[in-house]
């Protein structure tokens, strides 16, 4: 009997799930270490689908477009986008003053639920 593959009943699998979850949404107790908590996002390079105008007003009017996410290769020291299988991100400018040209290369932040714009460059000469 000792080859037998032991069985979670349903009250240990959920234990053990939300344990799971517990330790995840704490970074594993471990300062910044471990995954990050639930619903956080690490920051993305991307380049952007369309122009993205100025915000009308910065909290109820921000403007968004697509952008297209990009992945750095360390090999080869450049950006390049990612494959046609990842899907493309909708980014937001909160920014009254700045607004951004088609096919400019910024960062995506994620804060409160969606991906904000920061981008400091011009629009690239090509894709």
């Amino acid at each position: 009997m000792a080859d037998e593959i032991p069985v979670i009943q349903g009250e240990q699998a959920r234990l053990i799930w939300q344990d799971y979850l517990r330790r995840t949404q704490q970074g594993n107790g471990g300062g910044d270490k471990g995954p990050r908590p639930t619903g956080t996002q690490p920051p993305i390079a991307v380049i952007l689908d369309a122009a993205l105008g100025v915000a009308t007003h910065s909290r109820t009017g921000a403007t968004s477009c697509a952008a297209t996410r990009l992945d750095y290769s360390v090999t080869s020291g450049q950006y390049t986008e990612a494959n046609a299988s990842v899907p493309k991100i909708t980014v937001w400018n909160h920014s009254e003053s700045d607004e951004y040209a088609l096919n400019t290369f910024g960062k995506a932040e994620w804060i409160d639920g969606h991906w904000w714009f920061m981008g400091d460059c011009g629009p690239m000469a090509s894709r």
